[in-house]
């Protein structure tokens, strides 16, 4: 932490053009006013940390950035209807339809989707126009200002995301007295959920179908 202040601190006097190379995506979205995402030698993304953040490319963007990283689920396309695409979530017990973006190609119906929702995305089980989920909580991160859950939503599963155990990475920007075991209402907000195609191309952003909208 000192080290990103002193060495921000040293940019803004110099003036001077930086390349900084690492691993942490902490050190990239704190540090950065352009951010080149690598993988396996190939430039992924270009961008500022909040366009990258918002506006992901792809699942590998998407899940690099934030943390905990994106949680992911797997979904198969049921119906297609002009740009909204209807999704059967795989464990969900329910449909959902979201509206990919003016520039993304239209799935197949029967193509396999995923879903992504950052862990600050979900909603908390008291809204009246999404279906709850009844997860149980089996890890808490109290940092004061915050907590991190990580919650069991029984056969509806997180796959390649922070927890190798399928459970989901749930953010709340307070103080929660909740203990091990205790059972949590999260949902699934379709204005907060990104979609990926079956190659990890990005179909839909959720900040830009807000900007679209407005």
């Amino acid at each position: 932490s000192q080290m990103r202040v002193e060495l921000g601190r040293l940019h803004a006097e110099l003036g001077a053009t930086m390349i900084y190379v690492t691993h942490d995506q902490t050190e990239a979205m704190t540090m950065a006013n352009r951010i080149v995402v690598l993988n396996a030698g190939r430039i992924e993304q270009v961008g500022s940390p909040l366009e990258l953040y918002n506006r992901p490319s792809n699942r590998f963007v998407a899940g690099f950035l934030g943390s905990p990283r994106m949680n992911f689920i797997e979904a198969r396309a049921s119906a297609v209807t002009g740009r909204t695409v209807t999704l059967d979530v795989i464990g969900y017990g329910a449909n959902l339809s979201l509206e990919i973006d003016p520039e993304a190609e239209i799935p197949d119906v029967g193509d396999m989707l995923t879903i992504g929702i950052r862990p600050e995305g979900f909603g908390t089980g008291d809204e009246s126009d999404v279906s709850v989920i009844e997860t149980k909580v089996v890890v808490i991160e109290s940092l004061g200002r915050e907590t991190l859950l990580y919650v069991d939503a029984g056969k509806l599963r997180a796959f390649d995301s922070e927890s190798a155990e399928g459970y989901f990475a749930v953010h709340c920007s307070a103080q929660l007295a909740v203990g091990h075991g205790d059972s949590v209402r999260i949902s699934l907000i379709p204005e907060n959920l990104y979609l990926f195609d079956k190659n990890g191309v990005t179909l839909r952003s959720p900040h830009r179908a807000r900007t679209a909208g407005a």
